[in-house]
């Protein structure tokens, strides 16, 4: 049996796993244009450690996990899905692949937001870190000069807007910083107790804080934004903008039925699976565009996989949120955990999130360990 899994992140290798885990003769192939999986849900820390920390190569995932590693980057579309499962292989460029199972779990990109000099986001991140930005900050040390300004009030920009407060405070540096978002509060998806409490580490953060506010743009040293409520635009001086804007499926959303295989014209592609961020289950399902999620469902497309395989009825996907935290520095945190009336806040949720997170690096075969 040959499977193929396009995308390297957390519903891949969750996949990959899975399967080698179960059947471990299986032939199993990893198509992703990258040379390492990145624990995205860390990258905030490159700002004070190096980027190398939450990589992990394929070439040692795959001696452990049994695949083999195509650097390639394909075009996917439901045409392109509709042609691939009639032929039951994939072009690659060292020729066409057959497979018995193809998974798409090609994750999320960044929203699309306008550039300019003087932003950063979270593509610059993902190739360079962050240290260099920070040491970079830190030696200007200009406490009345303009804030470092932080779009999106989402898990990551407010995950990189702390991590920044507390790696330039460790530096002696001074700089103001403010966080603006379109939302009316901050983490606008989890209850309303999550955004109340990150208010106040605003407020005593001496944190400058823009809600229900859009932006529009930086030039010459200067963020353009708008009221959303009436649209009045004003000017701001900034330092440097980082943009979290939120993500969006990569490079397309794919619709998937209960079992994970993909849809083309209502009607499932009985070989094609998808799974991660890219993949959208019916509604009512745990849907979310989260590391979580992608984990359960790489799990479900894997066993669903060898269900197919051995002629056994598929399973359909019934995962549930089990929490959601949010870092606020290095001894904060905040998120519920069991149940969204369970609201976890200081540092008991933080090291709960370091728990969290270090379960997940041990779970990677032979990482995290040396």
């Amino acid at each position: 049996m040959r499977v193929i899994v396009v995308g390297g992140g957390y519903a891949g290798l969750t996949c990959l796993s899975a399967l080698h885990r179960r059947r471990p003769k299986a032939d199993l192939v990893l198509v992703d244009p990258a040379e390492s999986h990145l624990i995205l849900t860390r990258l905030h820390e490159t700002l004070r450690r190096p980027l190398g920390d939450f990589c992990r190569p394929f070439a040692r995932l795959a001696e452990r996990l049994g695949f083999a590693h195509r650097r390639q980057e394909l075009q996917i579309s439901c045409d392109t899905l509709g042609i691939w499962q009639t032929a039951r292989r994939l072009p690659l460029t060292d020729g066409e692949l057959s497979f018995d199972a193809l998974v798409i779990a090609t994750g999320a990109r960044p929203r699309s937001t306008p550039r300019a000099p003087g932003t950063i986001g979270e593509e610059d991140f993902k190739r360079r870190g962050g240290r260099h930005l920070v040491d970079e900050l830190a030696a200007e040390d200009d406490e009345t000069g303009p804030p470092l300004t932080v779009v999106g009030g989402g898990a990551t920009g407010l995950q990189f807007l702390f991590q920044l407060k507390d790696v330039l405070q460790g530096h002696g540096a001074r700089r103001k910083l403010r966080l603006v978002h379109l939302e009316d509060r901050p983490l606008a998806g989890l209850p309303s107790a999550c955004g109340d409490y990150v208010v106040k580490r605003l407020e005593a953060s001496g944190i400058e804080h823009l809600p229900a506010t859009r932006y529009l743009g930086q030039q010459k040293g200067e963020i353009r934004v708008a009221n959303a409520e009436d649209g009045r635009p004003r000017r701001l001086p900034s330092r440097l903008t980082f943009l979290f804007p939120g993500v969006v499926p990569a490079p397309c959303s794919l619709s998937v039925n209960g079992f994970g295989q993909v849809l083309a014209d209502d009607e499932p592609l009985q070989n094609i699976f998808s799974a991660g961020d890219c993949a959208r289950f019916p509604e009512g399902s745990y849907d979310a565009m989260t590391a979580q999620a992608a984990v359960a469902k790489g799990r479900l497309v894997a066993d669903n996989i060898l269900r197919l395989a051995d002629g056994r009825t598929l399973r359909p996907y019934r995962a549930r949120e089990r929490g959601y935290l949010v870092s606020l520095g290095y001894f904060d945190a905040v998120g519920w955990f069991g149940t969204p009336r369970r609201i976890a806040t200081g540092v008991s949720a933080a090291l709960l999130k370091d728990a969290l997170e270090l379960r997940y690096d041990l779970s990677l075969p032979g990482e995290g360990r040396e």
